[in-house]
C-alpha cells in the first residue's frame, strides 16, 4: 500500500481532524477586512485615509512573502517535528497578534497620537499576516499530501470549507454583536483546537 493510500483520509473522523483548522482561518478574515477599519477609525480616531495606505501596503508585503512561505512549508511538511512546531507557533503568533491588533496599549503615552497607533496597526498586521499565511499555506498543502481517490479529496475539501463557512459565520456574529473581547477568545481557542485536531489526524504522505 503507498504511503499516501496509508495517510489518505478513510473516514469522518479523519476528515473532520484535518478539517477543523479552517474554521478558525476563515474566523480570522472577517474582523481583519470589515472590523478593524471602524475600530481604528472610529473608535481610535485614526484617519480613514491613511489607515487605508497601511493596509494596502501590509497585504502588498503579505503578497510578496507567500511565495518564501510556500517553498518553506514544502520543507516543513516533510519532518514531523519540524511540522508540528511550526504550526503550533504560527497558531500562537496569529493568536496574539490579532490581540494586539485590536487592542493596542493605549497606557502607553506615545499610543495616544495618530502616528504611534498607526505604526502599531502596520507591524501587528504583519505579523498577523504572517502567521495567518503561513498556516493557511501549511493547511492547504497538508490537504493535498493526504492523498486517496477522487472522492476521498472531495470529502476532505468539503469538511474543510464546511468549517470554513461556519467560521465565517460565526465570526460576523460575534464581532457585531458580542464585541472584539470575545472574538479574540473564541479565535485563540478554536485556533489551538484546530491545531491539536490537525496533528492528531492523518499525517502527510513523505514524512520522516
Amino acid at each position: 500500500m503507498s504511503g499516501a493510500r496509508h495517510n489518505g483520509p478513510s473516514n469522518a473522523k479523519n476528515n473532520a481532524l484535518y478539517g477543523l483548522l479552517g474554521l478558525p482561518l476563515a474566523f480570522v478574515a472577517m474582523p481583519l477586512y470589515v472590523v478593524l477599519p471602524a475600530h481604528y477609525g472610529q473608535t481610535l480616531g485614526v484617519s480613514l485615509g491613511a489607515l487605508g495606505a497601511v493596509l494596502l501596503l501590509t497585504r502588498l508585503a503579505d503578497a510578496l512573502i507567500d511565495p518564501l512561505l510556500g517553498r518553506w512549508v514544502d520543507h516543513l511538511l516533510a519532518h514531523a517535528g519540524q511540522r508540528r512546531l511550526a504550526v503550533l507557533a504560527a497558531a500562537v503568533v496569529l493568536a496574539l497578534g490579532f490581540v494586539a491588533l485590536f487592542f493596542p496599549p493605549m497606557a502607553w503615552a506615545p499610543m495616544r497620537h495618530q502616528g504611534a497607533l498607526l505604526a502599531w496597526c502596520a507591524l501587528t498586521l504583519v505579523v498577523t499576516f504572517l502567521a495567518y499565511s503561513l498556516l493557511s499555506v501549511a493547511h492547504l498543502a497538508w490537504g493535498t499530501r493526504l492523498g486517496g481517490d477522487v472522492g476521498q479529496r472531495a470529502r476532505l475539501v468539503a469538511w474543510r470549507e464546511g468549517f470554513g463557512l461556519f467560521g465565517v459565520l460565526a465570526a460576523n456574529v460575534l464581532a457585531t454583536q458580542a464585541g472584539m473581547a470575545w472574538t479574540s477568545a473564541v479565535l485563540a481557542s478554536t485556533l489551538l483546537l484546530g491545531v491539536w485536531a490537525l496533528l492528531r489526524g492523518p499525517a502527510p504522505a513523505g514524512t520522516t
